[in-house]
């Protein structure tokens, strides 16, 4: 995941900011919990749908062994691979509050 403000990769955790170059916050710091929650779901999503990919379309192999290796619980996912899921929940918040884009910016205008 990047920062919004200076494209630095790999975000921090929750009560960090996630830029240790700028140091401005993200919706990632207004929810943790609640991305973490949508994140898991859109995860369950992906795992029925690529599991449907794989019963109905011809795939490489390649491709079924890695899509086989995320079949797991998101709880089981290494961080890198939680990002995935984390950059669509991220998605999801915006769209169910398009206010959070405001309020970020607002916090990251008094950062600066």
């Amino acid at each position: 995941m990047k920062c919004e403000c200076c494209n630095q990769e790999d975000i921090g955790q929750t009560g960090e900011y996630p830029c240790e170059k700028c140091g401005l916050p993200t919706i990632w710091d207004l929810d943790y919990e609640l991305i973490e929650e949508i994140a898991n779901i859109e995860h369950e999503q992906w795992i029925a749908w690529s599991k449907n990919i794989a019963a109905t379309e011809t795939i490489t192999k390649e491709r079924l062994e890695r899509w086989k290796s995320c079949w797991v619980p998101y709880s089981d996912l290494s961080n890198e691979m939680k990002n995935q899921d984390r950059l669509w929940a991220m998605k999801v918040m915006e769209i169910i509050d398009p206010n959070l884009r405001m309020v970020v910016e607002e916090q990251n205008a008094k950062k600066t």
